[in-house]
């Protein structure tokens, strides 16, 4: 995103995208799809922020979240301007983890800690907020 980007217009391109990586499950494998409304700004370098929000994937159960991992990873480590590979998560899991060319817009998508559930957890691209917004709270 340029640097006059909006912090809607970060959030609608990070929803969007979270959207897409919730479509790499297969329909048969989805009860429902449930994206936060609302997100929240984290700093970024240079007094700018970015968006951050999150989708969750209700499976049929016995369906296996860590097999989606490797689909993520297949389908967006060849993406224009992002890079895709597994990451393992502080308690040990293996997640997908998408990351932009520039290292601002991550993605990471994975099975959650809750069962039949595949989480999709995103930072946008950082912007700069108007000097009058105040960077707390639900965006």
């Amino acid at each position: 995103m340029d640097d006059t980007a909006t912090w809607q217009d970060a959030k609608a391109a990070t929803q969007s995208m979270e959207l897409e990586i919730a479509r790499v499950v297969p329909a048969d494998s989805i009860e429902s799809t449930d994206q936060a409304e609302t997100g929240t700004l984290l700093g970024c370098s240079g007094g700018r922020h970015q968006w951050t929000g999150q989708t969750v994937v209700h499976l049929v159960p016995g369906t296996d979240a860590e097999a989606l991992v490797e689909k993520v990873i297949a389908r967006f480590e060849g993406r224009d301007g992002f890079t895709a590979a597994p990451y393992t998560t502080l308690d040990g899991a293996t997640v997908a983890e998408i990351v932009s060319s520039d290292g601002e817009e991550h993605y990471f998508a994975g099975p959650s800690a809750k069962p039949d559930q595949f989480e999709i957890l995103s930072a946008s691209h950082c912007f700069t907020l108007p000097e009058d917004v105040y960077p707390g709270g639900d965006f």
